[in-house]
């Protein structure tokens, strides 16, 4: 289907989901460490379900 990206919608595989993970999860070591370090604190917010989220 046009503009459909390659496996969305399908279960990704144990291996592709790890090598995906293995950046985000050292992304996220490094800014606890900064934020343990400057004495920061981190902020979220839930993000809109995508059904109701206008773009």
């Amino acid at each position: 289907m046009a503009g459909k990206r390659k496996g969305a919608g399908g279960p990704m595989k144990k291996k592709a989901y790890e090598a995906r993970l293995e950046p985000m999860e050292l992304e996220l070591n490094r800014l606890q460490r900064w934020l343990q370090h400057t004495g920061g604190r981190l902020l979220t917010q839930p993000m809109p379900r995508w059904g109701r989220c206008q773009l």
